[in-house]
């Protein structure tokens, strides 16, 4: 999955007014593969978007195996943190968990990021930067390429 920050103002035009806490950021992470430690995930890239001055808001969405890695969220969300988790079900696949993540947001801009390291923390402001100086959408590169061989081989193809 690849890691972008876009607004959503289709999506913003059928909800029904603004959120009263005025969250700016809206960051989903689905949970359906490969996922390292959230809680660090969750440290590691909270911390740029903190440092903005900015409010934000994470929202874990996993698939239902994948209940026992999202837990500690939970813990961490109890102690004041901004994070919601949502536990599917069924296995829903990734789209899916974007989406109903997505209808779930509060933020004026959505930054999806996998549920692994791809992307470097600290591109983070600036990704949101470009969207609030105009940008339909922000796309993170994956720097550097931390794939085996043979993934590396098959997106050339």
């Amino acid at each position: 999955m690849s890691s972008a920050v876009h607004t959503l103002q289709d999506v913003r035009a059928q909800k029904t007014g603004r959120d009263p806490r005025g969250i700016a950021v809206s960051v989903i992470v689905p949970v359906s593969e490969r996922p390292e430690s959230l809680p660090d995930l969750y440290r590691e890239y909270s911390k740029p978007i903190r440092a903005l001055g900015r409010s934000f808001e994470f929202i874990f969405v996993a698939e239902p195996w994948l209940q026992h890695l999202v837990d500690p969220l939970t813990d961490i969300a109890r102690q004041g943190e901004p994070i919601r988790v949502f536990c599917g079900q069924q296995t829903l696949g990734e789209t899916a968990l974007v989406r109903h993540a997505v209808a779930q947001c509060k933020g004026d801009v959505i930054v999806t990021l996998p549920a692994y390291h791809r992307v470097e923390a600290q591109s983070l402001p600036d990704l949101i930067r470009e969207v609030d100086a105009g940008a339909d959408i922000a796309v993170a590169r994956r720097w550097p390429r931390r794939d085996p061989l043979i993934n590396r081989l098959h997106t050339r193809i």
